[in-house]
């Protein structure tokens, strides 16, 4: 069967949607609820918009926003095509995101399809945790076609250490097998099967290709399957203190108590369990599937019993994405770093200017010094917007004296004569705030225009 397919769309096979009981929008049923397979939130956003018939931005901006008004301050563009894969995750993004859509659909639940319900293990920032662009199986999306399923993008497909399919063990890809561009993680028109930029199948023609993961990626992708497939944890359990239990049982049991050997052995940097329980940190996603691995047991296993463990093994290099190593800096060098935040908000410069200028990444930065890291944006925003209030008001001021210079020589200020003086300075009315200043200075220059002649 042929891909371009001409008397079916493959995702409009939801078998209609459901109207629930005083619901805003569809009580639309998440795909593969409760399995490896679960869709992420973004997925079933999409899926959604499409059912109503409007763009994605559209639902974010125009609906969503009514459940939840603070979801509109942040969905501009950027943030629908780059920070939107946050959705999927477990910070802010996706708490109201979820919250959101459970309001407007009367759809309890739908926190489980992001990382939600593992945000008291894993950090709060995520890291380590999403992709950094779109990704999808190939092979996958091809069978829902063929079988004229509705298309959809399994949570599994969002994680960064995710790197093969866990049905065809093939490797996922990121870019369109047509232009080869990247999509946006919420793409203007609703389609999770098509490229947002030439509009191609995502899904390559012929034949899936032949397994190509290695045992220990195969290994990584059902074990991410498990851990997103939990619907729910039990209430009241405090994952990250039975993470750490485990740890400590099986640094007893295999390394004698010794942390550092312990780490050796599971392929971790040697200070990783000190920060852990020392320092109140929490393991990143691949950090945890180290652990995991090590222990030969999928995460909800592990964190229900380490009985079943006959040894340590450390998963090969390369099997999984390496988070980056982070900068072990001295008191000294804390302390210097401290200053030069100090000065930045002086002179108003941003962190990213300061991580240009130290050769260090942001992240590393905002760890070593988060309190500093955000009062120096706080100034930075706050100058960037003072600068930007004082340029509007001399635009502002720029266009009352052209029209006022025009008046005064008994010349009418015509639009055409205004734009004339404002483009070499730079301006236009076609600047909103531009144009309602010049229609209200003209209007209050009554009896200016000549009694003939074109203006």
């Amino acid at each position: 069967m042929e891909l371009d397919e001409t008397d079916f769309d493959p995702e409009d096979r939801a078998g209609g949607p459901v109207v629930a009981d005083r619901s805003t929008l569809y009580n639309m049923e998440p795909i593969g609820l409760s399995t490896p397979e679960v869709e992420g939130l973004r997925s079933y956003l999409v899926r959604l918009s499409r059912s109503h018939g409007i763009s994605v931005r559209h639902m974010v901006r125009g609906v969503l926003t009514r459940a939840d008004p603070r979801i509109g301050s942040v969905a501009n563009s950027a943030f629908l095509r780059v920070g939107a894969g946050t959705v999927n995750g477990l910070g802010d993004h996706a708490t109201r995101f979820a919250a959101a859509l459970e309001t407007l659909t009367t759809r309890r639940g739908l926190s489980h399809l992001t990382m939600l319900p593992w945000r008291d293990l894993f950090p709060r920032n995520g890291a380590g945790l999403l992709a950094r662009s779109p990704q999808w199986c190939s092979a996958c999306l091809r069978e829902a076609v063929i079988n004229e399923r509705e298309i959809s993008h399994p949570l599994v497909w969002s994680l960064g250490m995710a790197t093969a399919c866990r049905v065809h063990g093939t490797a996922l890809r990121d870019r369109c097998p047509s232009c080869g561009k990247a999509q946006p993680f919420l793409p203007s028109r609703p389609s999770l099967l098509r490229c947002a930029h030439c509009w191609a199948i995502l899904a390559e023609e012929g034949h899936p290709a032949e397994s190509t993961a290695s045992e220990a990626t195969h290994w990584i992708a059902n074990a991410l399957g498990d851990l997103v497939s939990a619907r729910s944890l039990p209430i009241g359990f405090d994952a990250r203190s039975v993470f750490l239990k485990r740890v400590e049982t099986l640094v007893l049991r295999y390394a004698a108590g010794n942390r550092a050997e312990f780490c050796r052995t599971a392929g971790l940097k040697p200070q990783a369990l000190k920060n852990w329980f020392s320092r109140d940190e929490r393991p990143s996603t691949p950090q945890f599937l180290r652990i995991c691995y090590a222990a030969n047991l999928h995460p909800n296993a592990f964190l229900a019993s380490v009985n079943e463990v006959r040894g340590l093994t450390s998963m090969p290099a390369g099997a999984a994405p390496s988070p980056a190593n982070r900068p072990r800096l001295d008191p000294t060098a804390v302390q210097r770093l401290r200053k030069i935040l100090i000065e930045a908000r002086r002179n108003s410069q941003t962190v990213n200017e300061i991580c240009q200028s130290t050769s260090l990444k942001r992240s590393a930065l905002k760890y070593w010094l988060s309190t500093e890291c955000q009062e120096t944006s706080r100034v930075a925003k706050r100058d960037r917007r003072q600068a930007v209030d004082a340029r509007t008001l001399s635009n502002i001021e720029a266009v009352r004296h052209v029209v006022r210079d025009f008046a005064r020589i008994g010349i009418y200020p015509s639009r055409r004569r205004v734009e004339e003086r404002l483009r070499p300075i730079g301006l236009s009315l076609l600047d909103p705030i531009l144009r309602v200043v010049y229609f209200v200075e003209r209007n209050g220059l009554a009896g200016t225009r000549p009694s003939g002649g074109r203006t």
